[in-house]
Protein backbone atom coordinates (compact mmCIF):
# COMPACT_ATOMS: atom_id res chain seq x y z
CA UNK A 1 0.00 0.00 0.00
CA UNK A 2 1.30 3.21 -0.98
CA UNK A 3 1.81 6.40 1.31
CA UNK A 4 -0.84 7.82 -0.37
CA UNK A 5 -3.22 5.74 -0.23
CA UNK A 6 -2.96 5.64 3.86
CA UNK A 7 -5.65 7.28 6.73
CA UNK A 8 -3.71 7.87 9.01
CA UNK A 9 0.10 9.76 9.37
CA UNK A 10 2.69 6.88 10.02
CA UNK A 11 5.65 7.67 12.92
CA UNK A 12 8.42 5.92 13.04
CA UNK A 13 9.24 5.06 16.53
CA UNK A 14 10.90 1.70 17.96
CA UNK A 15 9.10 0.67 21.24
CA UNK A 16 8.72 -2.66 23.20
CA UNK A 17 5.25 -4.37 22.19
CA UNK A 18 3.66 -6.80 24.68
CA UNK A 19 1.85 -8.90 22.29
CA UNK A 20 -1.30 -10.69 23.68
CA UNK A 21 -1.50 -13.96 21.95
CA UNK A 22 -3.12 -17.54 22.70
CA UNK A 23 -0.88 -19.01 25.07
CA UNK A 24 0.22 -15.80 26.77
CA UNK A 25 2.11 -13.02 25.81
CA UNK A 26 4.84 -12.11 23.78
CA UNK A 27 7.69 -9.06 23.24
CA UNK A 28 7.79 -7.21 19.99
CA UNK A 29 9.37 -4.25 18.71
CA UNK A 30 7.81 -1.10 17.01
CA UNK A 31 8.77 0.05 13.65
CA UNK A 32 6.07 2.73 13.43
CA UNK A 33 2.40 3.78 14.75
CA UNK A 34 -0.16 5.66 13.74
CA UNK A 35 -3.93 6.30 15.25
CA UNK A 36 -5.01 3.42 13.31
CA UNK A 37 -2.10 1.00 13.32
CA UNK A 38 1.10 -0.96 14.21
CA UNK A 39 4.07 -2.10 12.65
CA UNK A 40 6.29 -4.41 15.20
CA UNK A 41 8.75 -6.36 14.39
CA UNK A 42 8.33 -10.13 16.17
CA UNK A 43 9.77 -13.96 16.65
CA UNK A 44 6.87 -15.41 16.02
CA UNK A 45 4.38 -15.80 12.36
CA UNK A 46 0.93 -14.59 13.13
CA UNK A 47 -2.19 -15.91 10.31
CA UNK A 48 -3.75 -12.80 8.91
CA UNK A 49 -7.42 -12.06 10.70
CA UNK A 50 -5.51 -12.72 14.13
CA UNK A 51 -7.03 -10.63 16.49
CA UNK A 52 -4.35 -9.29 19.39
CA UNK A 53 -4.35 -6.76 21.82
CA UNK A 54 -1.34 -4.81 22.34
CA UNK A 55 0.27 -3.17 25.47
CA UNK A 56 2.94 -0.38 25.09
CA UNK A 57 4.52 2.77 26.76
CA UNK A 58 5.38 5.45 24.98
CA UNK A 59 3.69 8.44 27.13
CA UNK A 60 6.80 10.22 29.52
CA UNK A 61 4.61 9.40 32.63
CA UNK A 62 5.21 5.34 31.37
CA UNK A 63 1.85 4.95 31.99
CA UNK A 64 0.44 1.75 29.43
CA UNK A 65 -1.92 2.01 26.14
CA UNK A 66 -3.49 -1.15 25.34
CA UNK A 67 -5.14 -1.55 22.24
CA UNK A 68 -6.65 -4.70 20.01
CA UNK A 69 -6.64 -5.30 16.76
CA UNK A 70 -6.35 -7.49 13.66
CA UNK A 71 -3.43 -8.58 11.78
CA UNK A 72 -3.53 -7.74 8.19
CA UNK A 73 -0.72 -7.89 6.77
CA UNK A 74 2.41 -10.35 7.73
CA UNK A 75 5.74 -10.53 6.11
CA UNK A 76 9.51 -12.13 6.73
CA UNK A 77 11.62 -9.26 7.76
CA UNK A 78 14.60 -8.72 5.61
CA UNK A 79 15.88 -6.62 8.23
CA UNK A 80 16.62 -8.76 10.67
CA UNK A 81 19.60 -11.52 11.08
CA UNK A 82 18.11 -12.07 14.85
CA UNK A 83 15.78 -14.86 15.31
CA UNK A 84 14.33 -12.87 17.52
CA UNK A 85 12.25 -10.79 14.90
CA UNK A 86 11.72 -13.02 12.34
CA UNK A 87 8.25 -11.08 10.95
CA UNK A 88 6.92 -7.73 10.92
CA UNK A 89 3.25 -7.35 11.45
CA UNK A 90 0.77 -5.06 10.49
CA UNK A 91 -1.68 -4.50 13.03
CA UNK A 92 -4.79 -2.48 11.97
CA UNK A 93 -6.76 -0.83 15.44
CA UNK A 94 -10.19 -1.64 16.47
CA UNK A 95 -10.87 1.44 17.06
CA UNK A 96 -8.81 4.74 15.53
CA UNK A 97 -6.74 6.18 18.37
CA UNK A 98 -6.27 9.75 17.78
CA UNK A 99 -4.51 10.25 21.29
CA UNK A 100 -1.29 8.60 19.84
CA UNK A 101 -0.21 11.69 17.61
CA UNK A 102 0.39 13.39 20.50
CA UNK A 103 1.43 10.47 22.54
CA UNK A 104 4.52 9.57 19.90
CA UNK A 105 4.91 13.74 18.72
CA UNK A 106 8.59 14.04 19.14
CA UNK A 107 9.82 10.84 19.99
CA UNK A 108 10.32 9.60 15.92
CA UNK A 109 13.65 8.33 15.37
Amino acid sequence: MSDERREHTRHEVWFPVEVEVEDGTAIAVSYDISSGGLLMAAGGRVEIGTELTVTFRVQRDGSEKKVRGRVVRVDKNPQSVDVRWRYKLALAFEEPQPEIEALVRGLET
